[in-house]
């Protein structure tokens, strides 16, 4: 990229602080940073970034600082929470579902990357570096650069400080408080203690729920999605009356797994389906959502309509069955 366009990049990024949303977004797509579709700023984030790319959903809460990074990424879902900064000549690439809490710090510096893998969090207070020199080298003082990696699944605690060349792997969790460097094990829980780490595996921090309370679980979480509110009473008995054998003619109801951007069904088409289609997916367009007269149940608002509840359930339990429902376990 020529200096001229990295500056005007900048140029205009400055001049969109103040702009709400609507008017900035748009604008940035001009000058040719890569923004999704349903991308949340909030007002007072001052970002000024090179190589800018915000996937689906992602959002930056407001009173962020992300500047003079290389390339800057925010993976689908992906959340950047209030008063963090991110900032560094160098690069940032957080996956799908990450999430880096309130108050972080990070730094990017030139040719090192910070990496977040799907479904990983730096807690509140996190302090990320990528680079650790201060006092002149011709006194032999030691320096050290590198990047920074944080596995899939991975979670570090409040008030963490993460070194230079560190990896946490997937599936850990790191206690408040830590200072890590190296590289940390996956499938670990990790509890500081003074310099030194105290590793368990991560199996003895995890909770082993019995058939009947995942069971439980699946219902409470199944009837809060079709009543909007959670179950005042035991409901066992509710599900198990509702819950039988799929009957062998049930198949003969239509379902449509709802995919982004699936053209399958369109407005027009909606008059054509019958009160026996049940559309199921991820992000069910308004417009299906408005029709009275169908059938739909949305895995990320939790929310579910039919005209007949039984045929709810009926649908929940079948791609329950199918292990399609994985959002009830998210």
């Amino acid at each position: 990229m020529s200096d001229f366009r990295k500056i005007f990049k900048f140029f205009v990024q400055f001049l969109s602080f103040p702009l709400p949303a609507f008017i900035k977004i748009p604008l940035w797509r001009c000058i040719g940073l890569n923004i999704g579709k349903h991308v949340h700023i909030g007002p007072c984030s001052f970002i000024m970034v090179e190589n800018l790319t915000l996937e689906d959903y992602s959002q930056i809460d407001p009173f962020t600082f992300i500047v003079f990074l290389k390339s800057f990424t925010l993976g689908k879902r992906s959340r950047i929470a209030y008063f963090t900064k991110i900032y560094g000549y160098g690069t940032f690439i957080a996956h799908a579902r990450c999430l880096v809490s309130v108050q972080s710090l990070i730094e990017c510096s030139h040719n090192c990357k910070v990496t977040m893998e799907d479904y990983s969090c730096f807690g509140p207070r996190n302090t990320i570096y990528t680079h650790g020199i201060y006092l002149p080298l011709v006194r032999g003082f030691p320096q050290k650069m590198g990047n920074v990696l944080i596995g899939q699944y991975s979670w570090t605690g409040m008030c963490t400080t993460i070194l230079p060349r560190t990896t946490i792997g997937e599936n850990t969790i790191v206690a408040p408080g830590a200072t890590l460097t190296g590289h940390v094990p996956s499938f670990r829980f990790i509890r500081p203690n003074s310099y030194h780490y105290e590793e368990v595996p991560i199996e003895s921090k995890k909770n082993n729920y019995s058939p009947e309370q995942i069971q439980t679980y699946i219902s409470n979480t199944i009837y809060f999605a079709i009543h909007g509110r959670p179950p005042l009473v035991d409901t066992s008995d509710f599900f198990k009356k509702h819950f039988t054998e799929i009957p062998t003619d049930y198949k003969k109801s239509k379902i449509i797994i709802w995919t982004e951007g699936d053209a399958s069904v369109d407005s027009k088409e909606l008059s054509l389906l019958t009160p026996q289609t049940i559309i199921a997916g991820y992000d069910i367009p308004r417009f299906i959502q408005a029709s009275s007269n169908l059938s739909w149940i949305d895995y990320s608002t939790f929310l579910a309509h039919s005209n007949n509840n039984s045929d709810t359930y009926d649908l929940v339990e079948y791609l329950c069955k199918n292990f399609s429902l994985k959002f009830l376990y998210l």
